[in-house]
């Protein structure tokens, strides 16, 4: 019975150390994984100017908009790679000068391109190899609807309307300054996971924020949202780059 007990405290005795190390260097279960939160941001042009109609580089001279997204993803499927659907919401702005009427020369006066871009994607990460293998690498691919508002301000903070001729008709024709504009996209990046540079941080943030991985990524965007293919519709679709951080929890 003695030498029972000796054998029992003797495992004890190995056993809190080893409890110890794996506390020190972040040898834990890591959360479960159901959500993806992206912060991310980049520029923007609409084609507004791509019918033949010359409204955009006439008042903001071409100039990129700046444009904030922030998307909330939930995962469906955890198995080889995980497949989520993700809704997302942003905004984008930029300024020009107002062209003063009966005519086409600038005015003095500032005037605003303003837009709050939303989607619903379908998205798909290839995230095995990153947490199988320890790969940090994941490219991930999007696929989904558009839905964008937008209104444009005169110097007076006021909805504005322009009036423009079509290069390619001859007509004149009025647009009013604010309005919605659905459409579609495609996507794909590639993410960088961040928890295998510095594992026992990784593990610590997952300890007390909840956070399993994060990822700095960059995405490439091209979209159509010109109501699907309506030509009563601004063409508000770009191909751009988008730059962010994620977290998955």
């Amino acid at each position: 019975m003695k030498f029972r007990s000796l054998i029992l405290l003797t495992i004890a005795i190995l056993l809190v150390p080893a409890t110890a190390s794996a506390q020190l260097f972040g040898i834990s279960e890591e959360s479960t994984r159901n959500f993806q939160f992206e912060l991310k941001f980049g520029t923007y042009t609409p084609e507004i100017d791509s019918e033949g109609v010359d409204a955009y580089s006439t008042i903001f001279d071409d100039e990129s908009m700046f444009m904030s997204r922030i998307e909330l993803d939930w995962q469906l499927y955890k198995g080889f790679g995980s497949v989520a659907i993700g809704g997302e919401i942003g905004y984008a702005q930029v300024t020009g000068k107002g062209v003063a009427s009966g005519s086409s020369e600038s005015s003095t006066d500032e005037t605003q391109f303003k837009m709050i871009p939303m989607s619903l994607s379908l998205i798909y990460h290839l995230d095995i190899m990153a947490l199988k293998w320890n790969v940090p690498i994941v490219p991930f691919f999007k696929g989904g609807i558009d839905y964008n508002i937008w209104w444009i301000n005169d110097g007076l903070e006021e909805t504005s309307t322009y009036t423009s001729t079509d290069s390619t008709t001859g007509e004149a024709q009025e647009f009013k300054g604010s309005g919605d504009t659905w459409g579609w996209h495609i996507s794909f990046g590639v993410k960088l996971l961040l928890d295998i540079f510095a594992p026992q941080m990784a593990q610590t943030f997952d300890n007390e924020v909840g956070v399993n991985n994060s990822y700095l990524f960059v995405e490439y965007v091209m979209s159509e949202i010109d109501d699907f293919g309506s030509d009563k519709s601004f063409r508000l679709g770009d191909d751009n780059l988008m730059f962010g951080i994620a977290f998955e929890f």
